[in-house]
């Protein structure tokens, strides 16, 4: 199992995913949108956004064995949370339609039964 955590526009992941085995499970933790190390300008998010949208081909390609989970930053987009991140205000509403669009892709949890 290979786990990646908040990836916040950084293309470590990409790595990680190529030295899997077989068909090893590849769990996302969330925490895509948002520059890494509080980057904050517009090429920046650009390059989250456009960082996420490969993450989600790459799922999309991987169905069986990728798992997405929402992080507290995507949540903040769905649930309205923008507040907390005011430089977040103009990418709020674009980032939750797209994220409400893609919704089934993503998790809340993952729970492997014993």
């Amino acid at each position: 199992m290979i786990i990646i955590p908040d990836t916040h526009g950084l293309e470590f992941w990409k790595d990680a995913v190529s030295k899997r085995q077989d068909d090893e499970k590849i769990i996302f933790l969330g925490d895509y949108l948002d520059p890494h190390e509080g980057k904050i300008s517009k090429v920046a998010f650009e390059k989250c956004f456009d960082n996420l949208c490969q993450i989600l081909e790459f799922k999309k390609v991987n169905e069986e064995s990728c798992i997405l989970l929402f992080g507290n930053h995507e949540l903040s987009y769905i649930f309205g949370w923008w507040t907390t991140n005011p430089h977040n205000f103009c990418r709020h509403f674009a980032y939750k339609k797209f994220l409400k669009k893609e919704i089934s892709n993503f998790q809340l949890m993952h729970v492997v039964a014993s």
